[in-house]
């Protein structure tokens, strides 16, 4: 009967189906009586290495010849699976495999349980049947597994094997690969069936002693009950001729079957080595960048001190860097402790502060094993245990057969181990943390094994960056999906530059990705926006489906979920008095348009050239962590800031081109100075308010899961709060989509504008305050000054006031007028009253000198009205007395006249000024007042922060007011 039993494997998709599977063996029956008659119902059952496999016997060994012939290597494929795959060749796997059974597989098959009516839920996977095999098993093993444990020599007498146990939802399961046990030709042996049932030992030498003299005979029952018998011959000559003269030999109603006899070698001694995934990773600072998730708490230490290699030591040792819950030490073959250990904290900033401040002391990296457990929801985004296995574990094993072992396992992923010296303790470095384990002859082997797996997480590493991070990623399409299908939903924007498939294995479901990258950003954004929650396909090439594309996640949570924010500075603040001069303790810019092409020690370097910088936060993308077009910069000086913004800012507001660098002062800064700031407005409280309903309303209308508000100096109560991006002020979400993110930034682009109108209000109150406080002490009240009959505006334009170079202004050259004191500054002179002189009128005082040039442009006081003499009117003498030197390229400035006797009365002194401009009408008038600080009695300029663009503005002004531009317009 084993000359006439076949084995069937690779069976089409639509036979495996979970509706189609119960038929599989009628159809099997079907397919193969097409060829010659059949002896009973063909048997299905869960194949070891995945899929299912069929054994079915033929009447004849003809039959069954021409079977194979026939229908090996065939494509059954339906038309709708061929149309799935473009059309293209069936893949080897994909072809019905059709071959004589050996006699171990005929037995395996007697032993395995039928597939009946049962059926996994997606039979086409080879990974769901196998589970469900294994979930028959009352050992939660599967069988081949199960033979492995108890029969060593079965399990080797069988081809190489795959055994994969089920595990927990959310969990790889462990993966052993066992080589096959060793077997040499026996020259002086052959194997002989079918024999009759009736036949015994003595028959069967009194056949084959004619060929010469017979050593042994044992007679072997078939699991089909025919009778074969194992002859063992003194010379290999004589097993030889009797081969020769037996093979084809009729023989009471069948023919008979010979071949040579296998004699298994021994079983060679091995030993135990553990090889653990983190040691394939090299250590700082060689470690490959991949940015960690924001859950991320375990680290792997390579190096321990020497006095901390016990758990209660390291513990303490690690206690600087936070709570430590767990410490792991790596043990050796011989279950000694070594410097290597694996370390979990509490939370991830701890863990992360681990990484980043022992550089000096200590080599620690990101735990390997802890992101290759969380699949293609860790750091690499991408399946490991896939990559190291190969598909069907094929890649596990050409490494058993390459370096010639006798297993490998993968296993380690909680709770389950493939150790054959006995089950480790249950918390033990072992069973949490992914690691090989090898059998191998020696230690030579061992770092052999180590080498092939050292390049694959090198290129793990280079996968990520290369293909995975700034990728976007597809998921929701159907396996019919393939790279050519992707290449044609991606052709209207632009095509593809790359493409990598992948599977997210611990759902429920498994569920397929892609990630794939376009030929340019702008292409990308664009497939992201059409693409997400779309129905894509044409039914014909690409089978219809609804999709999901996102741009990958570089800074999120292992649940999916996404990593926005937004410094204050990024947002768009409309209603921001950008008017309000700077206070003496900013020094902190917020700048834009930065030169990408340049590395950040260059931007460093441009910026100290304005003085000595404290820090400098060029800001990172969430998506790509790469840098974009803004930052801050922080100076050690206030007056270095000003002189950086004071370059940054172009002399005409119409020359601005929208890729210039350009500056402003940081708003961060001012909201850290709380009421210290220029605003003496407290923006935290404003924002947040007392008892944070203000940040949580955000939160709810953003429909996030978390929301932060973060800098250095503020004190985060939220220890699972994400780590900081910079020292600046910061708003931190969690999401779930990236739709929120421009919500988000709406609201809190709302929230600032209502504060900053605010913060307007309260300015413009502090004023008026001030101005009524002012006539308060004067004894004229705000309200009598508007009242006050205003003055004729003279023809001739006021003169200007120039700037030294050590920011003084220079004394007027000429007497300005004075205007209404309604504040009009000349904007219109229709309203202006002229005076009269009566003959007998009291006598008019001389002119007065003007005031210094310190007072050009200030706002006016009540009336309008000068000053009475005394110490600061002696202070003006003394300015306009001192010769002015003007800066090259100005014109030279007269200093003005001394003060002339005379009735020194207000009124008389302003109808004095009106004579010595000239009269007339037409010019601009300027507003003076008296400054309330000494400093301003002395010349010196109240606003030396003054921006280019108000003095540029200033000095457009006078220019109309020379030029006679006003009465042109009339």
């Amino acid at each position: 009967m084993a000359d006439r039993t076949v084995l069937a494997r690779n069976f089409p998709q639509a036979w495996v189906s979970a509706a189609a599977l119960p038929l599989l063996a009628q159809r099997l029956q079907s397919l193969l009586q097409r060829i010659g008659p059949l002896q009973g119902l063909p048997k299905i059952y869960p194949a070891a290495c995945g899929g299912y496999e069929g054994v079915a016997t033929f009447a004849d060994a003809d039959h069954m010849a021409t079977a194979v012939d026939t229908l090996h290597g065939t494509d059954l494929r339906s038309p709708q699976e061929k149309k799935a795959a473009g059309f293209q060749p069936p893949k080897e796997n994909e072809r019905f495999c059709l071959r004589l059974a050996e006699a171990n597989e005929i037995e395996a098959a007697e032993k395995a349980a039928p597939i009946v009516a049962a059926a996994p839920s997606s039979a086409s996977s080879p990974v769901p049947a196998a589970a469900a095999a294994a979930a028959a098993s009352p050992s939660g093993a599967s069988p081949l597994a199960t033979r492995i444990s108890a029969s060593p020599t079965a399990a080797a007498a069988a081809a190489p094997s795959v055994a994969d146990v089920s595990s927990t939802p959310g969990c790889f399961p462990p993966v052993t690969v066992v080589a096959p046990q060793r077997s040499r030709p026996l020259p002086t042996g052959i194997v002989i069936s079918p024999f009759p049932s009736t036949w015994t030992e003595g028959d069967v030498q009194t056949l084959t002693k004619t060929y010469g003299q017979v050593v042994k005979v044992k007679m072997h029952t078939l699991p089909s009950g025919v009778k074969g018998a194992y002859v063992n011959f003194a010379s290999e000559a004589n097993a030889k001729s009797a081969w020769q003269g037996l093979h084809g030999l009729h023989l009471l109603g069948s023919n008979l079957r010979c071949k040579q006899q296998e004699q298994l070698e021994a079983q060679r001694p091995t030993e135990r080595f553990v090889l653990y995934i983190d040691e394939l990773i090299p250590a700082p600072p060689h470690t490959p960048s991949i940015e960690p998730r924001l859950d991320d708490r375990e680290v792997f230490i390579h190096e321990m001190p020497k006095g901390v290699r016990k758990e209660e030591a390291a513990r303490t040792f690690l206690a600087t860097f936070g709570d430590v819950e767990q410490v792991w030490f790596v043990k050796d073959s011989s279950n000694k402790t070594t410097s290597r250990a694996y370390v979990r904290f509490r939370h991830h900033w701890q863990a992360l502060s681990a990484v980043r401040g022992s550089e000096a002391t200590l080599k620690v990296t990101w735990s390997a094993s802890e992101r290759v457990r969380q699949g293609v929801r860790g750091a690499y985004g991408i399946d490991i245990v896939k990559r190291l296995v190969g598909e069907n574990q094929k890649k596990l094993e050409e490494v058993v057969k390459s370096v010639d072992v006798a297993s490998i396992s993968l296993t380690g992923f909680g709770g389950s181990s493939s150790s054959t010296a006995g089950k480790p303790p249950k918390n033990s470095c072992e069973t949490n943390h992914v690691h090989f384990v090898l059998q191998c002859d020696n230690a030579a082997q061992a770092d052999r094994i180590k080498a092939i797996f050292t390049a694959e997480m090198a290129k793990a590493a280079e996968t990520y960056n290369k293909d995975v991070k700034g990728s976007l990623v597809l998921g929701g399409f159907p396996k019919s999906w393939n790279e050519k299908g992707l290449k044609f939903v991606f052709a209207p924007f632009g095509g593809l530059s790359s493409l990598i498939f992948d599977e997210d294995r611990l759902c429920p479901q498994p569920r397929r990705l892609a990630y794939v990258k376009a030929r340019n950003q702008e292409s990308m954004l664009k497939a992201a926006s059409s693409l997400h929650h779309t129905k894509v396909g044409d039914g014909d090439i690409v089978e219809q489906c609804v999709v999901d594309c996102m741009r990958y996640r570089v800074s999120g949570w292992t649940d999916g979920s996404l990593r926005i924010g937004f410094f204050v500075d990024e947002l768009v603040m409309k209603k921001r008095p950008f008017d309000l001069e700077p206070g003496p303790e900013d020094r902190e810019l917020f700048v834009r348009n930065l030169p990408m092409e340049d590395s950040e020690p260059q931007i460093l370097e441009y910026f100290q050239g304005f003085g000595e910088v404290e820090d400098l936060n060029l800001i990172k993308s969430v998506f790509t962590e790469e840098l974009t077009l803004q930052g801050y910069v922080r100076f050690k000086r206030h007056a270095d800031a000003v002189r950086c913004i004071e370059s940054l800012t172009p002399e005409d507001p119409e020359d601005i081109d929208p890729t210039d660098l350009v500056g402003a002062w940081s708003e961060s800064e001012r909201i850290l100075q709380r009421k210290e700031n220029c605003y003496k407005y407290n923006l935290i409280t404003e924002i947040v308010q007392m008892d944070g309903s203000g940040l949580e309303k955000i939160k709810k209308e953003a429909k996030l899961e978390k929301l932060w508000l973060m800098s250095e100096s503020l004190q985060q109560k939220d220890l699972d709060a994400p780590p900081l991006t910079g020292r600046q002020v910061q708003f931190v979400g969690k999401a779930t989509q990236e739709g929120q993110i421009k919500v988000l930034k709406e609201l809190l682009e709302k929230r600032l504008e209502e504060t900053h109108k605010k913060i307007s209000n309260r300015l413009s109150q502090r004023k008026r305050k001030a101005a009524q406080e002012a006539a308060a002490k004067r004894g004229t009240p705000l309200k009598s000054a508007k009242a006050t009959q205003p003055l004729q505006t003279p023809s001739a334009p006021p003169p200007t006031a120039r700037t030294s170079t050590n920011g003084l202004h220079a004394p007027a050259a000429a007497v300005p007028p004075a205007v209404a004191a309604n504040g009009s500054n000349g904007r219109s002179n229709s309203h202006i009253a002229h005076t009269t002189s009566s003959p007998a009128a009291a006598p008019v005082a001389p002119a007065a000198p003007a005031p210094p040039g310190a007072w050009m442009g200030a706002p006016s006081l009540p009336g309008g009205s000068w000053p009475v003499p005394g110490a600061a009117w002696n202070s003006w003498q003394a300015a306009a007395a001192r010769p002015y030197v003007p800066p090259m390229g100005m014109p030279p400035v007269v200093a003005a006249p001394a003060p002339p006797p005379g009735v020194w009365d207000p009124a008389a002194r302003q109808a004095a000024q009106l004579a010595s401009a000239g009269g007339g009408s037409g010019g601009q008038a300027s507003v003076f007042e008296m400054s309330s600080t000494p400093a301003a009695t002395t010349g010196v300029h109240g606003d030396r922060g003054r921006s280019r663009s108000r003095r540029r503005r200033r000095t457009d002004e006078e220019k109309r007011n020379r030029s006679g531009s006003r009465r042109r317009r009339k």
